[in-house]
């Protein structure tokens, strides 16, 4: 897939599910799923299908089993589970827009190490009231947009909430997606709303 850096092996998609993870816990091994991360997540909600998500920093368990069969093929079985699969799809089922956030396992990570967590997140992440706390979240942007960037924007995920064979009529829907350009607004010039 085009979005990740050639040093990131580690995603598994099925169905509406996709998950990175990291083969340690070094700082070098978060920035690079953080920005990973923001691209997928930016990306997607912008040009591919509406994506909600969390970023957390727990243990997960990967196995990989390359099963040859008789015709010389390979039966491929990938499964991934944990405490850190659990949680963060708890905490993504809460979150009522399209967006990611970075759980304060992700900051506890950081300050232990001695790292700004603030500075270290600022080009990808930034605080926001999410629909039911303040959290980092990923951006949608790198940086504050003006009128017209804001509107292109704004059109492109109202097009990509109801492009999925969604009913973007729902009131559900309408919800996550008033939430989302909520959060697009925090990032017009001069419109530091949360």
């Amino acid at each position: 897939m085009r979005y990740f850096h050639t040093i990131f092996p580690n995603v598994l998609i099925f169905s509406d599910t996709v998950i990175f993870w990291s083969n340690d816990d070094s700082i070098e091994s978060l920035e690079e799923l953080i920005e990973v991360s923001y691209k997928f997540n930016y990306q997607s909600i912008l040009y591919q299908f509406p994506v909600r998500g969390t970023l957390l920093y727990d243990e997960i368990v990967h196995d990989d089993f390359r099963l040859p069969n008789e015709g010389g093929g390979i039966y491929n079985i990938n499964s991934v589970f944990g405490k850190g699969i659990v949680d963060a799809y708890k905490k993504t089922g809460q979150q009522n827009w399209a967006g990611t956030v970075i759980d304060k396992s992700i900051t506890k990570f950081l300050n232990n190490r001695k790292v700004d967590s603030e500075e270290f997140l600022k080009n990808h992440a930034k605080k926001y009231v999410v629909p039911y706390k303040e959290e980092y979240a990923l951006r949608l942007t790198k940086e504050d947009i003006n009128e017209e960037t804001f509107n292109n924007t704004r059109d492109c995920i109202k097009n990509n909430f109801s492009n999925h064979n969604k009913n973007s009529t729902s009131q559900d829907v309408q919800t996550k997606l008033e939430n989302t350009l909520k959060y697009l607004e925090s990032f017009k010039q001069n419109g530091n709303t949360k």
